[in-house]
């Protein structure tokens, strides 16, 4: 009982870690489409939103006056860009360290491991 104890406080708390980065992704308040102009929008919309200015309403070449993307929606986007890399490093912690921690524990129970596909 106490492997299991341990496995699922291990497995409770890699959930709790993944559905914080989910948050820095995604408004999980969210529910419709109303509900994205009364919360503040995550990591995931506001590369949308540069993306829609640089793309334009057809989908190809707005921008600057030159059809290129602006200085300030390149700036935003190396701003998001250093912010991803901040989420992205530690879901990489999660998924490499915390999941190898729950397999060991999954292994000493002689139970199969989590396998993370590519």
């Amino acid at each position: 009982a106490a492997a299991g104890d341990g496995i699922a406080t291990a497995a409770a708390g890699i959930v709790d870690e993944l559905t914080a980065i989910e948050a820095l992704l995604y408004q999980p308040a969210a529910k419709g489409t109303q509900d994205l102009f009364n919360y503040q929008p995550q990591l995931m919309s506001q590369f949308a939103s540069v993306y829609g200015a640089v793309t334009g309403p057809d989908g190809y070449g707005a921008g600057g006056p030159d059809r290129q993307p602006t200085r300030g929606a390149n700036e935003r986007t190396q701003d998001l860009d250093a912010r991803w890399q901040t989420v992205a490093e530690r879901l990489h912690g999660v998924l490499a360290d915390r999941i190898a921690e729950l397999n060991a524990l999954m292994q000493e129970a002689g139970v199969p491991g989590v396998v993370i596909g590519s």
